[in-house]
């Protein structure tokens, strides 16, 4: 019997909306964007608009260039939570 690996697919349309968000905060059109990112205007607008998947390091360079924190996307509320619940809630057997 074959085991099935269970997989989660990331929706990244909040997190290019962000990106989006900041980009337009610091006054950048996408092509300057792009141009510091050495990525083209339409990759930028696949990431911000349809939520296209960047490799890492684009995904690295864009949030730590418009300082975008990830936990809330990566963890949503129920799980950050049970996260950072109090250590007398956990069992530390």
């Amino acid at each position: 019997m074959r085991k099935t690996k269970e997989t989660h697919t990331f929706d990244f349309r909040p997190l290019g909306l962000a990106i989006r968000e900041a980009r337009e905060r610091a006054g950048l059109s996408r092509n300057d964007l792009g141009d510091k990112v050495f990525y083209g205007e339409r990759h930028i607008a696949d990431i911000e608009n349809v939520g296209s998947h960047p490799s890492f390091q684009l995904f690295h360079d864009l949030v730590t260039m418009f300082n975008i924190s990830v936990d809330k996307y990566f963890y949503p509320a129920e799980k950050v939570a049970k996260k950072h619940s109090s250590p007398s809630d956990r069992n530390l057997s």
